[in-house]
């Protein structure tokens, strides 16, 4: 089962048919022979061949796919907070990625939550509806969303009856970002003035960043000048 399903993941990664499994199990016999000799190529060999890799045995990937789902579940759930990333596409897929920290694993973890389309309109309830949905499946309570990073969006980040609006009223003291790739759009859209002073900003930045004894040495003359930093 464990050679099952190994084969089953990989194929899922590379996004082949299943029914590939069997040229898997032809091949693997041919490559032992070649590289074994004696008993123990025939021993391997028999092995190989009672490994199942049929088409229908290999759906068992659906095993996999429901464990990790448990998994993601069980861990949000249990999670004393956690917090979102939502962006929207212009096809009108939703896209949630949450992160928490994973009391049995002792880590953070960050995971999918869910994929939706928003049907109708994407307003910013709209949204808020999709996400809370998302979280009552997996009997999570919205109080417990402390953070929110959104795509920057305008039916988003209005407050009122959009969705930072919402959110905030289940959890007043809920914290709510704009996505950094998007804040870089903004920042390169800015006039020549900004412009001149963000280009200076960055070749300082890369200097002292150049040399390990230029790190150095800004953190002594930073640390004798009683600099906060």
């Amino acid at each position: 089962m464990e050679c099952s399903l190994k084969v089953a993941w990989l194929l899922g990664e590379h996004k082949k048919p299943f029914s590939d499994a069997d040229i898997v199990k032809e091949c693997m016999p041919k490559v032992m022979g070649t590289l074994l000799e004696g008993k123990q190529k025939e021993e391997i060999k028999d092995k190989i061949k009672q490994i199942p890799l049929s088409d229908s045995t290999m759906r068992r990937t659906e095993i996999l796919s429901e464990d990790l789902t448990s998994q993601l579940d069980n861990g949000i759930k249990n999670a004393p907070c956690i917090s979102l990333a939502v962006d929207e596409s212009t096809d009108t897929q939703l896209v949630v990625y949450v992160r928490f920290y994973d009391e049995a694993k002792r880590e953070l973890c960050e995971d999918l939550l869910g994929i939706t389309n928003l049907e109708a309109r994407t307003r910013g309830e709209d949204i808020y509806d999709a996400i809370k949905a998302m979280l009552t499946k997996r009997a999570t309570d919205l109080k417990s969303v402390v953070s929110l990073t959104t795509d920057g969006a305008p039916s988003i980040i209005e407050s009122g009856r959009e969705l930072v609006g919402p959110l905030k009223e289940d959890h007043p003291d809920m914290l709510s970002y704009h996505c950094k790739i998007h804040q870089s759009i903004l920042c390169a859209s800015l006039g020549k003035e900004y412009a001149e002073v963000t280009e200076k900003l960055v070749k300082l930045v890369n200097f002292l960043q150049a040399t390990s004894l230029q790190h150095c040495l800004l953190h002594g003359f930073l640390t004798e000048v009683n600099a906060r930093y």
